[in-house]
């Protein structure tokens, strides 16, 4: 999903899932581990739809998302329900036993928890606090545990990531790292790196924070009711 100037949102050859993870994730989608849909819904077969809606007025992010599950309830006769699981997942923690971080990542003088400072922009028009890159690049400000949402993006199996890392306030990273997808959030081709590392790598290089493997009960987003909507 893209929001474009004036709050209006476009969805292009999107499923269902695609739209219910963004609209249920916050500031990252939810990943496919943390979303149960009805077969139907489900695989290559999976309906497929083109979505454009214009708010009356421009909505915050908090309040655009809401505006989201609205209309999905609306069109697709949406029901859900959320139910804790046990899943396989990565904790994310600081490697070094000093407590030292990567060169790529520092504290911010900026407070992400701040609604005033989530909705403040910079000179260039990007949000103050938030992360926006390419397929094998990123940048950001924001806390530790958003930082583990996105990281949860791009671990290979998207296993939920959690943050451990005791850390907190708001902090400024760059990673780069080998996606295992050609494209990343804005849609843009990127050729490999043959130099790029994995993720799990590039966290513990670059930003100082390692990735382990554990068990975890996970809140998971259950679609229970979902029908074909309507044609305007």
């Amino acid at each position: 999903m893209n929001v474009l100037p004036g709050g209006r949102l476009v969805a292009t050859n999107i499923t269902l899932e695609a739209l219910v993870a963004g609209a249920y994730g916050g500031v990252s989608p939810l990943p496919p581990t943390r979303v149960v849909m009805p077969a139907a819904w489900t695989g290559t077969t999976a309906p497929r739809f083109d979505l454009e809606a214009k708010p009356a007025r421009e909505f915050a992010q908090g309040e655009l998302l809401t505006a989201v599950r609205h209309l999905l309830e609306e069109r697709f006769q949406l029901t859900v329900h959320h139910e804790m699981r046990e899943q396989p997942g990565y904790a994310l923690v600081v490697d070094r036993a000093d407590g030292r971080l990567g060169p790529r990542l520092k504290r911010s003088n900026v407070d992400c928890t701040d609604p005033a400072e989530t909705r403040a922009k910079e000179a260039d028009g990007n949000l103050t606090c938030g992360i926006r890159g390419r397929a094998g690049s990123a940048v950001g400000r924001h806390t530790m545990a958003v930082l583990a949402r996105f990281l949860t993006n791009l671990v290979p199996d998207q296993r939920t990531v959690a943050d451990r890392t005791n850390l907190s306030g708001t902090y400024e990273f760059e990673i780069d790292w080998a996606p295992d997808v050609a494209t990343f959030s804005t849609g843009a081709a990127s050729a490999p790196d043959p130099n790029a590392v994995s993720i799990f790598t590039a966290a513990r290089e670059q930003l100082g924070l390692r990735l382990e493997s554990e068990k975890q009960q996970v809140d998971v987003l259950v679609v229970d009711r979902a029908e074909r909507p309507t044609e305007n």
